[in-house]
């Protein structure tokens, strides 16, 4: 259990922002959480391990959509798109109560294209 380890408050209350800006914002709430990591990452690595986990989860759930409104010509994708929507937020509400007791989260259903980048 060391991988999900305790945080501070404040560092729980950005993860918590940063989840949000995604959930609601997308593509520009996505290059928030990069700067987010990129400035606060140097001084804490809560927030750079998360912000990397849920920029990786931003980019996974992108190519899924993408996939998703390709099968729409197909007449599955119908069904699909909703059941995607639904599942992205129930994983970004997840997280956000994970990030509210001040504990780790790991995103199901990610890539983690960057984590293996590094």
């Amino acid at each position: 259990m060391a991988d999900c380890e305790r945080c501070t408050k404040n560092e729980s209350t950005m993860m918590i922002v940063m989840t949000l800006a995604v959930m609601f914002f997308n593509i520009i709430g996505a290059i928030i959480v990069y700067v987010t990591c990129q400035v606060y990452g140097k001084q804490s690595t809560f927030i750079k391990r998360n912000g990397t986990r849920l920029i990786d989860f931003y980019i996974s759930f992108v190519i899924y959509e993408i996939i998703v409104l390709l099968l729409c010509f197909v007449e599955v994708g119908k069904y699909l798109l909703p059941l995607m929507t639904i599942i992205y937020a129930v994983i970004c509400i997840m997280a956000i109560i994970q990030y509210y007791k001040h504990k780790e989260f790991i995103y199901p259903l990610t890539l983690k294209i960057l984590q293996k980048l590094k």
